[in-house]
Protein backbone atom coordinates (compact mmCIF):
# COMPACT_ATOMS: atom_id res chain seq x y z
CA UNK A 1 0.00 0.00 0.00
CA UNK A 2 2.90 2.38 0.62
CA UNK A 3 3.92 2.26 -3.05
CA UNK A 4 0.45 2.92 -4.46
CA UNK A 5 0.91 6.70 -4.65
CA UNK A 6 2.92 9.15 -6.77
CA UNK A 7 4.70 12.31 -5.76
CA UNK A 8 4.78 15.35 -8.07
CA UNK A 9 8.05 14.31 -9.73
CA UNK A 10 6.75 10.84 -10.53
CA UNK A 11 3.54 12.35 -11.89
CA UNK A 12 5.57 14.67 -14.13
CA UNK A 13 7.61 11.75 -15.48
CA UNK A 14 4.49 9.68 -16.03
CA UNK A 15 2.66 12.43 -17.91
CA UNK A 16 5.62 13.04 -20.22
CA UNK A 17 6.85 9.46 -20.72
CA UNK A 18 5.37 8.87 -24.19
CA UNK A 19 6.71 12.15 -25.54
CA UNK A 20 10.13 11.39 -24.11
CA UNK A 21 10.03 7.96 -25.76
CA UNK A 22 9.19 9.51 -29.14
CA UNK A 23 11.62 12.45 -28.95
CA UNK A 24 14.67 10.88 -27.31
CA UNK A 25 16.56 9.58 -30.40
CA UNK A 26 17.30 12.99 -31.98
CA UNK A 27 18.05 14.50 -28.57
CA UNK A 28 20.54 11.74 -27.71
CA UNK A 29 22.25 12.11 -31.09
CA UNK A 30 22.41 15.89 -30.77
CA UNK A 31 23.86 15.81 -27.27
CA UNK A 32 26.33 13.08 -28.28
CA UNK A 33 27.56 15.25 -31.16
CA UNK A 34 28.00 18.18 -28.79
CA UNK A 35 29.97 16.01 -26.34
CA UNK A 36 32.13 14.49 -29.06
CA UNK A 37 34.96 17.00 -28.66
CA UNK A 38 35.01 16.66 -24.86
CA UNK A 39 38.12 14.85 -23.64
CA UNK A 40 36.84 12.65 -20.81
CA UNK A 41 36.78 8.94 -20.02
CA UNK A 42 34.03 7.14 -21.95
CA UNK A 43 32.12 6.12 -18.83
CA UNK A 44 31.95 9.72 -17.63
CA UNK A 45 30.89 10.93 -21.08
CA UNK A 46 28.13 8.33 -21.25
CA UNK A 47 26.87 9.32 -17.80
CA UNK A 48 26.78 12.99 -18.84
CA UNK A 49 25.06 12.01 -22.09
CA UNK A 50 22.38 10.01 -20.28
CA UNK A 51 21.64 12.70 -17.70
CA UNK A 52 21.56 15.58 -20.19
CA UNK A 53 19.54 13.66 -22.78
CA UNK A 54 16.91 12.52 -20.30
CA UNK A 55 16.58 15.98 -18.78
CA UNK A 56 16.34 17.75 -22.13
CA UNK A 57 13.91 15.19 -23.55
CA UNK A 58 11.47 15.46 -20.63
CA UNK A 59 11.77 19.26 -20.62
CA UNK A 60 11.04 19.51 -24.36
CA UNK A 61 8.10 17.14 -24.03
CA UNK A 62 6.72 19.17 -21.12
CA UNK A 63 6.99 22.39 -23.15
CA UNK A 64 5.40 20.81 -26.24
CA UNK A 65 2.41 19.71 -24.19
CA UNK A 66 1.42 23.39 -23.80
CA UNK A 67 0.56 23.43 -27.52
CA UNK A 68 -3.03 22.10 -27.80
CA UNK A 69 -2.43 19.71 -30.73
CA UNK A 70 0.75 18.36 -29.12
CA UNK A 71 -1.09 17.80 -25.84
CA UNK A 72 -3.51 15.52 -27.68
CA UNK A 73 -0.61 13.61 -29.23
CA UNK A 74 1.62 13.32 -26.15
CA UNK A 75 -1.05 12.73 -23.50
Amino acid sequence: QRFNTQNSFQTFLSQNAFGAYVLHPPVVIGVALLLQSLVLPAILKSLILALLSASITFLVTWMLRFIPIMKKIFS
